[in-house]
């Protein structure tokens, strides 16, 4: 398990955007499912798995797993230790979606440049294609331009772009198993690269892996200063985990103080966020990270130029913020996701607040403002069980107790500017 790694900014295309891609379903019993899979994240993922989160690209921005603890007064977050009930799990990439059907396997559409939709083809679809090959999946997690899914046997599958596969070959929509890794519990994919937790809680790491010197790793390599983790999540040039003693350590890019150490020095090694306590998942988009806290609120540190932090801060410090903050007016939080500068909250009563970039209508509550600087509800949501977050796009997995739908704001047109600004609901099965 040996490999390089260079810290790489990525070239993230607007066009082509994934939008709701008419998926909808019958819904399967999952009663007290909620909760985005990580990458965040990516989301995620998420997830986007761990979470699922987001962070897609910017999923992988990672959306966000749960560690075992229920916030009061709702159901638990929808991933424990690794495993999110199907079919409420979707994950985002930059510019494509993945959801997590009840038999195993996954479901995916929007671009596929990469072979990021793992129907083996680079065709790019509007409405979600079976993944080819993966029949036991049991969570996923997308990023920029690949997802990946945790197989029930404790190894991971990736497709899309070459090098966040764990193997040195050309990009392929033909889903591979990641060499020389196994007993899995959590996955989260970022910009480039995907990270696994494992059973003995470390983390290992594949792709453009942040924290390990000059070249794309195409074999696992751990992140060393990790142990005890009980949680991970992606950003697009940085990641985390929550470990056992409730301490969150990051690592990879800080540009504008997203791994919370008190600086902007970027870190090759995992440093501990200050003043951050009592957490329970992660959620990581491009410039933002944010933890959903046992108490049911959430807190975010780093980038706020769009007002991803949740709440209005004074003077010098308003572009950015170390030691993390409350996002303002949060309470009873059961699932959160975080995109490329936006971020959302999944609360008890199935509704979903959001805040930060709104230039495309990604917050969704309409307002039409480029920037929510607190959190703002998203119109038109109820009974939401999953989120993810791509760069510029926010998907909800909705089950009405008759059918699970997959909702998108914005989600029309070639680019983000077409779409709605509101949730709008998809239309064919999956």
């Amino acid at each position: 398990m040996v490999g390089g790694l260079r810290l790489v900014a990525l070239t993230v295309l607007l066009d082509g955007l994934a939008g709701c891609g008419q998926v909808s379903r019958s819904a399967s019993a999952h009663a007290g499912a909620g909760g985005a899979d990580a990458h965040t994240g990516g989301v995620n993922a998420t997830s986007s798995g761990g979470a699922d989160a987001n962070a897609g690209g910017a999923n992988a921005t990672g959306s966000a797993a749960a560690n075992g603890k229920t916030p009061p007064n709702g159901p638990p977050p929808q991933c424990f230790d690794g495993y999110c009930p199907p079919p409420s799990a979707i994950a985002a990439g930059d510019a494509h979606a993945c959801v997590l059907v009840g038999d195993g396997t996954v479901k995916c559409w929007g671009a596929n440049d990469y072979g990021q939709l793992g129907d083996g083809s680079e065709v790019s679809r509007g409405g979600p294609v079976q993944v080819k090959g993966v029949s036991s999946a049991k969570s996923i997690t997308s990023g920029s331009y690949h997802s990946c899914a945790l197989l029930k046997d404790g190894t991971v599958s990736c497709w899309g772009i070459a090098g966040t596969r764990g193997i040195d070959s050309p990009s392929s929509g033909t889903p591979k198993v990641v060499p020389d890794i196994d007993r899995v519990t959590i996955i989260a994919a970022g910009g480039g690269y995907t990270c696994a937790l494992l059973a003995d809680g470390t983390v290992w790491c594949w792709g453009a892996v942040l924290g390990t010197p000059d070249e794309i790793a195409y074999a696992p390599v751990r992140i060393e200063g990790i142990a005890g983790a009980r949680n991970i999540a992606a950003g697009m040039l940085h990641a985390c985990a929550l470990l056992v003693d409730d301490s969150v350590k990051c690592w990879g890019w800080n540009g504008v103080g997203a791994l919370g150490d008190g600086t902007t020095t970027d870190r090759a090694q995992p440093v501990t966020v200050v003043g951050l306590h009592d957490v329970m998942a992660l959620a990581l988009g491009w410039w933002v990270s944010c933890a959903l806290k046992t108490d049911g609120t959430v807190s975010c540190w780093g980038d706020n130029s769009d007002g991803a932090l949740g709440t209005a801060l004074p003077g010098p410090a308003q572009e950015h913020s170390v030691p993390p903050v409350a996002a303002a007016g949060l309470s009873n939080v059961v699932m959160l996701a975080a995109g490329g500068d936006h971020v959302c909250a999944g609360v008890d009563d199935g509704t979903v607040s959001c805040w930060g970039n709104n230039k495309y209508g990604q917050v969704g509550d309409g307002s039409g403002t480029d920037s929510v600087v607190s959190p703002s509800r998203a119109q038109g949501l109820s009974h939401v069980k999953g989120l993810a977050l791509s760069m510029v796009r926010s998907y909800a997995l909705v089950d009405d107790g008759g059918t699970q739908s997959a909702w998108c704001w914005p989600c029309d047109g070639g680019s983000p500017s077409d779409g709605s600004t509101t949730p709008m609901k998809s239309e064919d099965g999956f």
